[in-house]
């Protein structure tokens, strides 16, 4: 886990090099702009953890984090969980075009695409883990 305790203490950009992508600590004003549910939807969706899903009988060892949460965000009965990642979204990559592929997460920001994949999600949500959660709730 990388060391970015100064970093959420002072409120500056968090880079997260494997994804090519820097992110932004939103403020409450921010957060406030769409709401507090909203955003806490949004987060919690992004930092989805499938070992903490009640599991009914599935078996989820072969299955990653980043494909439990495409299988809910492509999910037509989560269109409005899929708008809450989307603004969420937007806040900490504030300026970055948003789209979902049937297998990644495309951001364009400034004529700059990146993919946010398979490949590079875990690293992702480390970083969002800790920009989103108390130390306590950190894996």
């Amino acid at each position: 886990m990388k060391d970015i305790d100064l970093a959420l203490f002072t409120g500056v950009d968090i880079p997260v090099p494997e994804c090519e992508i820097i992110i932004h600590q939103p403020t409450i004003k921010e957060i406030s702009m769409i709401g507090e549910k909203q955003f806490l939807t949004g987060a919690q969706m992004l930092c989805i953890d499938k070992d903490s899903l009640k599991q009914d009988g599935k078996d989820l060892s072969n299955t990653s984090n980043f494909q439990v949460f495409m299988t809910i965000i492509g999910a037509e009965e989560m269109k409005e969980t899929k708008k809450a990642v989307i603004e969420a979204l937007s806040l900490i990559l504030p300026n970055s075009k948003i789209t979902f592929t049937p297998r990644s997460l495309l951001l364009n920001y400034n004529g700059t695409n990146t993919i946010i994949d398979e490949g590079n999600f875990e690293y992702f949500q480390e970083i969002l883990r800790q920009v989103f959660l108390s130390k306590e709730q950190r894996r």
